[in-house]
């Protein structure tokens, strides 16, 4: 929440006033070119970002910046309101299409950075007072930094208006040419690549995002729409064809075939908690794009079965699980001829033998991630092997399978 705001007297707003006309001063090339060169460096970082939507984002911060500059040459030092300029209305009209809008976020720091390093070198012009300047660069820093603020819930509330409308209009549009595919409807290819806006030739690999209950909500929209930017960067594609079928759940083709790591995505997850990705095995043409989604979609309900469901689930993580899991009679016949006994053993147990399998039977390193003692460690796997039918050893894939099939039961 913002704070008081700064009481300054006659002369620091004269300064203002001197500074906001200086601003107001200069050429659009300049604005524009200054709020470029910052958003070049995140364009660059990012695969997602052309040189279009840079170009886009610059301009509009230069209207942006002449807004708040022209509001202070009236009534300066005071709180500028905040209205998108219609090239700001066009860039998140763009954004969400793309379902590039958190993109709005990195705009809008670097407006910031670039309006307080030209402001307060035009103070430094205006005066070396330090009486003076101190007051100035105060009101200065809490004007600017209010008016960006103001921006971005602008700008979110226009994000939101404009997922409504693409829900309402050309997203619907998308899904039901995407259930014709899904569904075999014979019709021209090309006919269903105008609608989709995407080719179906080439490599596929589809993707399933969704929200956990609890996280479930109005907000569920920006966290997908982060996560399905970090997404495609993790694949290394600037396009992807989404489809949002509910509110807590989107649909991605990206045009590549991608086989992630289960750690690619974690570190990003806190951007967009309580997101799930599915991944489906990648494909080729009209066929690979259904297939790919039939695993995701697939993979989706198994991970979600999970009492413990991770981030990231690939097709190949659960697909002998999907075998299993679709007779529970015999999962559970499975479970019990492979574990014995220790089914029913705590879930601290079981973890540390998932993670010993994870580690590839690695004493140490299970010891190191489950911050415990390999003596420790030790003791279980033998009270483990005197629990089973079969020391572990000798039945390594069994145990990993039954150990997951008791996550799906939960």
């Amino acid at each position: 929440m913002m704070g008081e705001w700064p009481v300054v007297d006659d002369r620091v707003k004269e300064l203002f006033r001197l500074g906001a006309e200086f601003a107001l001063a200069q050429p659009n090339e300049l604005l524009a070119s200054m709020t470029d060169a910052t958003l070049s460096g995140i364009a660059a970082s990012s695969v997602s970002l052309d040189r279009d939507l840079v170009a886009a984002a610059s301009v509009a911060n230069a209207a942006n910046l002449r807004q708040w500059a022209a509001a202070n040459v009236h009534r300066p030092a005071e709180r500028v309101r905040a209205e998108l300029s219609d090239d700001a209305l066009l860039l998140t009209r763009d954004l969400v299409r793309r379902g590039l809008e958190t993109f709005a976020v990195d705009a809008f720091r670097a407006a910031q950075s670039v309006a307080w390093r030209m402001w307060m070198f035009g103070c430094f012009q205006l005066t070396s007072d330090v009486r003076e300047l101190h007051p100035l660069l105060d009101v200065s820093s809490v004007s600017i930094s209010t008016f960006i603020g103001d921006l971005q819930k602008e700008t979110l509330r226009a994000v939101e208006e404009e997922r409504d409308a693409l829900t309402r209009g050309s997203d619907a549009e998308r899904l039901a040419a995407v259930v014709q595919l899904l569904e075999g409807v014979p019709g021209p290819r090309e006919r269903a690549e105008r609608r989709l806006g995407h080719s179906l030739l080439g490599p596929h690999t589809a993707v399933v995002l969704w929200t956990e209950q609890e996280h479930a909500g109005a907000g569920s929209a920006t966290v997908l729409a982060a996560a399905a930017d970090a997404v495609a960067r993790a694949a290394g594609v600037t396009r992807r064809l989404v489809v949002r079928p509910s509110a807590a759940t989107w649909w991605l083709w990206l045009p590549t075939a991608w086989s992630p790591h289960a750690s690619a995505l974690d570190l990003a997850s806190a951007d967009w908690p309580g997101v799930r990705i599915a991944v489906g095995r990648p494909g080729k043409g009209v066929d690979g794009f259904r297939r790919s989604h039939v695993d995701a979609t697939a993979t989706q309900r198994l991970a979600g079965r999970m009492v413990d469901c991770p981030v990231l689930t690939r097709h190949t993580d659960v697909h002998l699980l999907g075998l299993l899991a679709g007779d529970p009679d015999r999962a559970q016949e499975f479970v019990r001829a492979t574990l014995g006994r220790f089914a029913d053993a705590s879930d601290e147990d079981h973890e540390m033998l998932r993670v010993w399998l994870r580690h590839q039977c690695n004493t140490s390193a299970t010891a190191g991630a489950l911050f415990a003692h390999r003596n420790s460690v030790l003791r279980r796997l033998a009270r483990a092997d005197a629990m089973m039918p079969r020391p572990v050893a000798e039945q390594v894939v069994e145990v990993g399978v039954a150990l997951q099939l008791l996550r799906l039961r939960g």
